[in-house]
């Protein structure tokens, strides 16, 4: 189905055009008081001042969303309702095409520390699918974000993000499998407003600085580049532009490049780097004063480390990846970076490294030629709550080593993480696991009980192709809400499908079934 605001455009797709009407007064009002009040209803005292609103929004569907992300943030007073509904009538055009007036009440009503990050967005071209994970970096590098007692940065601009989406100015485009948020982008009318407050305030230009540097215009790069001493991003495809401008830009501090050059490491303010061709880690980028997030991209087998006497100075590093650890000098080094947060590393198959004296570490990527080695120095980090492994080779029955850990939320068993044919599951583990995901395993029979999973509410299984059935007692785990198969056998489809028959007897229609056919 292709749709589009503009009614030529659809006709030189098609001859059969569908025209929507404008939602009517009944219907306005029924998706304000589903958004508002999700599955509560509206109270008494709220309704006639809720459907004069709903009808002021004109059959707008957009209107009406954007009207209710601002009502579900307000308190739920008569009164408060009743002078919103005085200053939107004074708003709105008597044209049902006027969004911008309506849509700049979003912006007035949102909360100062939100404005600047919605200005932002201005930044990103109309249908533009935005990373939200560079997003969020992008929010602390520019100096957006607020500090919070006892938070990271990085926790508080995730709030930010869900406050925006929930107020109905970012979209979501793309979720993660463990439901986080991928993707997001501006309806195509929010960013003609966001454009618009943009350049009446002279605090917010750097819209010109995201484009012009990802453009391939080398000339206007080269002016843009040279004249911007203060610049704090800089997403480059022109190195060679680029390369010798990081001696003027002291105040640098998001930085996306290809390899490395020396003068990186005289860039005392960076807090983010990524490095697209780095096959070695320099001692001194491990010690940049403000580094944060380090991220390198190896040409095989992830980055080594440089190992000399000043590595073992400590750092900020809340997240690296992909780095090798071949051995216990590696450790040490790791021991240098007690706040990581985030670590994606790669092993040779005779080495499995001991990271539990990493204490604040919450995500955990391993990738590795098959582990050969004495299975009892096996260990995981005992406080992780993200596991995702890949090429570890261990058989299944110890499996009991990642059951245990009492953090877990998210497992992603990926190629022959674990190999053989049978799958026993134990009493008492993955007690708090709420995503688990399968991809390209050689797992023939599962053998568990729902009351191994007891909180599960995601379940993937891709590409097992040998895979018997999903284990019929699962149809017993009430928080479950997705089973996504992807390219499996018939019978963990039919195993799915019975589940998802079985939950709705019981009343669950929360849980959604996907299923995509080999």
């Amino acid at each position: 189905m292709f749709t589009s605001r503009l009614k030529n455009v659809a006709s030189d797709i098609s001859h059969v055009i569908i025209e929507p009407p404008p939602l009517s007064p009944d219907e306005s009002w029924n998706l304000l008081e589903q958004k508002v009040f999700k599955k509560e209803c509206c109270p008494q005292e709220l309704q006639d001042i809720g459907k004069q609103i709903a009808a002021n929004c004109k059959g707008l569907p957009l209107l009406v969303v954007l009207i209710a992300g601002i009502l579900s943030n307000m308190k739920k007073k008569e009164s408060l309702w009743q002078q919103f509904a005085e200053s939107l009538s004074s708003y709105i055009s008597q044209k049902a095409d006027d969004y911008i007036p309506t849509l700049k009440l979003s912006y007035i009503h949102l909360p100062n520390h939100l404005k600047p990050c919605f200005l932002y967005l201005g930044a990103f071209q109309e249908d533009e699918e935005i990373p939200v994970r560079k997003l969020l970096l992008l929010w602390i590098a520019e100096g957006l974000v607020g500090k919070k007692e006892h938070k990271s940065l990085e926790d508080v601009v995730e709030e930010y993000l869900m406050e925006l989406i929930d107020r109905s100015l970012l979209q979501v485009v793309q979720r993660r499998f463990d439901n986080g948020v991928k993707a997001c982008n501006l309806h195509d009318l929010v960013l003609d407003m966001c454009s618009k407050m943009v350049k009446e305030d002279e605090n917010f230009q750097f819209q010109q600085f995201h484009h012009v540097l990802k453009s391939e215009n080398i000339f206007e790069a080269f002016t843009i580049v040279y004249n911007l001493v203060k610049i704090r991003i800089l997403d480059s495809s022109n190195d060679n532009i680029v390369r010798p401008g990081f001696k003027i830009m002291p105040d640098l501090r998001y930085l996306e490049f290809s390899d490395l050059e020396p003068s990186i490491g005289k860039l005392h303010n960076l807090e983010y780097l990524c490095l697209h061709y780095l096959n070695e880690v320099p001692t001194y980028l491990l010690n940049m004063p403000k580094l944060r997030h380090l991220r390198v991209s190896g040409k095989y087998n992830g980055a080594r480390f440089t190992k000399n006497s000043d590595s073992f100075r400590k750092n900020c590093l809340q997240s690296l990846g992909f780095v090798q650890i071949v051995d216990s000098e590696d450790e040490e080094i790791l021991r240098c970076s007690p706040n990581l947060r985030t670590l994606k590393y790669k092993s040779p198959d005779n080495y499995f490294p001991d990271l539990n004296f990493l204490s604040q570490l919450q995500s955990l990527t391993i990738s590795r030629n098959m582990f050969k080695g004495d299975c009892s120095v096996v260990k995981f980090p005992m406080n992780i709550k993200k596991l995702s492994l890949f090429n570890i080779g261990l058989p299944w029955e110890k499996m009991s080593l990642i059951g245990i850990l009492p953090n877990l939320k998210f497992l992603k068993l990926g190629y022959e993480a674990f190999i053989g044919k049978i799958w026993d599951t134990k009493d008492d583990e993955f007690q708090n696991l709420k995503f688990l995901k399968l991809d390209c395993l050689d797992l023939e029979q599962w053998n568990s009980s729902h009351h191994h999973f007891p909180v599960l509410e995601r379940l993937g299984l891709q590409n097992c192709r040998y895979s018997e059935e999903i284990p019929s007692e699962f149809s017993d785990i009430s928080t479950l809400q997705e089973i996504k198969v992807l390219y499996c056998g018939k019978n963990v489809e039919t195993s799915a499908l019975e589940i998802h028959r079985e939950q709705l007897d019981y009343g669950n229609t929360e849980l959604d079934v996907t299923i995509q056919s080999i």
